[in-house]
């Protein structure tokens, strides 16, 4: 097993989800874990997140989605 010295911050911050340092401290942790580069996985889902913050600013499309949502919901 390889083993790998990161800053306390890091780790905690990774864990805790409550950042103590910069986000590449947390990369780094991420991709020594996962053998992969977390990044694109992680920029796709602020693209997503933000896209859907942006539905905030049109009542009508909150609406929509709230209604949407319900009904999924009620199919389960």
């Amino acid at each position: 097993m390889t083993t790998k010295e990161f800053p306390t911050r890091d780790v905690l911050s990774t864990i805790t989800g409550i950042l103590m340092g910069p986000i590449g401290g947390v990369y780094e942790v991420l991709n020594f874990m996962t053998g992969e580069d977390v990044k694109p996985a992680i920029d796709a889902a602020r693209r997503s997140i933000a896209a859907l913050l942006n539905i905030a600013n049109d009542p009508d499309q909150v609406k929509s989605r709230v209604a949407f949502a319900a009904r999924c919901n009620e199919v389960k």
